[in-house]
């Protein structure tokens, strides 16, 4: 997140990766919710805006059962947002955001683990 934060997104998906690793082997709902929240910056940041939508949606519905980020997070978070709803159509960006939504937290990791990058690095930290 610095490192997107600092305009330096390619040091963040290994990052992400081993993060997510982490919170995903124990079940950090919160963690995982601020993880797609970077990755979808990422994606946004590499100009695929659609990827970004699907992924402000899958963070939206990992929160759903009653987790809010901090206000740091969710300011650039919101941000993210604006910059991608700029990016797309109202109907592709409502669209992509819906079709994240539906999306487990797992699966839209993968996607977007995948898509931005290779597999997670061996090391922890």
């Amino acid at each position: 997140m610095d490192a997107l934060a600092a305009g330096h997104p390619e040091p963040a998906h290994p990052h992400l990766a081993v993060a997510a690793r982490h919170y995903t082997d124990i079940d950090h709902r919160d963690g995982l919710a601020r993880c797609l929240g970077a990755l979808s910056a990422l994606a946004a940041e590499r100009g695929d805006s659609g990827l970004a939508a699907r992924l402000i949606g899958a963070t939206a519905a990992t929160r759903a059962i009653g987790l809010s980020p901090w206000p740091a997070v969710a300011e650039t978070e919101r941000r993210v947002t604006e910059r991608v709803r700029a990016s797309l159509s109202n109907e592709e960006f409502t669209a992509q955001v819906a079709a994240g939504r539906t999306q487990t937290t797992e699966s839209a990791l993968a996607q977007a683990l995948s898509t931005l990058g290779g597999p997670a690095p061996a090391e922890t930290w």
